[in-house]
């Protein structure tokens, strides 16, 4: 039996599959490695090197040292919030989950559209969240958090269009 193996030109640049991507993007989760990311974690080594420094430099009160560890402790949190958030398809339903997180389901029985909202001054930057609206009116939405790359939302968001076998059912709102 022969072998049939695939050449591939080397001097052109690799394309993602993205029809590969979309139709197996059944569960997405959130990265640190991404550019808001980056920036929540810029945040927290900024806030935790202040805190070590109030503290070896002895020049703040007590409150402020305080108030300091308070901060670094919650950037720190919500961080890892942010890190762990998960959204997949269940059923006929997206659920969104994260460790310290409140567990929020979105029904797609009565769906109308699905909105793709970016909260931000340009692309790259800015959070994203996902608003289901229904055809009675009611508008539901799930806030993601800052660590988020766009292109696998959208392939998540692709798959789930397929699995409702609904053409254009995500609505871009930028």
């Amino acid at each position: 039996m022969p072998v049939i193996a695939e050449v591939v030109n080397p001097s052109r640049p690799k394309q993602k599959k993205k029809a590969d991507e979309a139709a197996c993007a059944i569960q997405v989760r959130a990265k640190l490695v991404s550019l808001n990311g980056g920036v929540v974690l810029g945040v927290c080594i900024i806030l935790s090197s202040m805190a070590v420094a109030a503290y070896v430099t002895n020049r703040f009160a007590s409150v402020q040292n305080g108030l300091i560890v308070v901060l670094t402790l919650a950037a720190w949190v919500y961080l890892l919030d942010s890190v762990t958030e998960r959204l997949q398809l269940v059923g006929d339903a997206i659920e969104r989950s994260s460790i310290l997180g409140r567990h929020m389901t979105i029904k797609l029985d009565d769906i109308e559209a699905l909105l793709l909202i970016h909260e931000g001054l340009n692309q790259e930057v800015g959070i994203e969240s996902l608003t289901a609206r229904y055809r009675d009116g009611k508008e539901e939405r799930l806030p993601l958090g800052p660590c988020w790359r766009r292109h696998e939302l959208e392939a998540f968001l692709s798959s789930v269009e397929q699995a409702m076998g609904k053409a254009k059912l995500l609505e871009e709102v930028r």
